[in-house]
């Protein structure tokens, strides 16, 4: 399966590749009265496909993987507290055993989800 994941993405990249070639291909072929290209407008469009301002455009749109994992983290207690309050609620009510069980299996379920995003938190 890892192979096939690899193969994937290996032919996925060369794909991309193949395209900023061709992409790029005008701005450095000589045109067809062999002259070259604009340096202006091959410097405009070099701007444009920069990887720099692609980076500085994701920081700015989204949040960086140290904050997503907190937000998730947040979640998962969120819904820890919020089962742990229901479960017992519905146990008063209804003496239900077997729906206790299954909201605590639930409520380890995501313990142990929250442990593990933890232990990709950069300090």
């Amino acid at each position: 399966m890892e192979t096939l994941d690899l193969k994937s993405k290996t032919q996925a990249a060369q794909y991309s590749l193949n395209l900023i070639k061709v992409s790029l291909d005008h701005l450095v072929t000589p045109d067809a009265e062999n002259k070259a290209p604009d340096v202006d407008a091959t410097e405009a469009a070099m701007k444009q496909l920069s990887v720099i301002e692609a980076k500085k455009e994701l920081v700015n749109k989204y949040p960086c993987s140290n904050e997503m994992l907190k937000e998730l983290i947040k979640d998962h207690e969120r819904i820890i507290t919020q089962l742990g309050k229901s479960m017992s609620r519905y146990y008063e009510r209804y003496r239900d055993v077997s729906l206790r069980d299954l909201l605590n299996r639930v409520i380890e379920e995501h313990k142990n989800i929250a442990w593990r995003l933890k232990r990709y938190l950069v300090a």
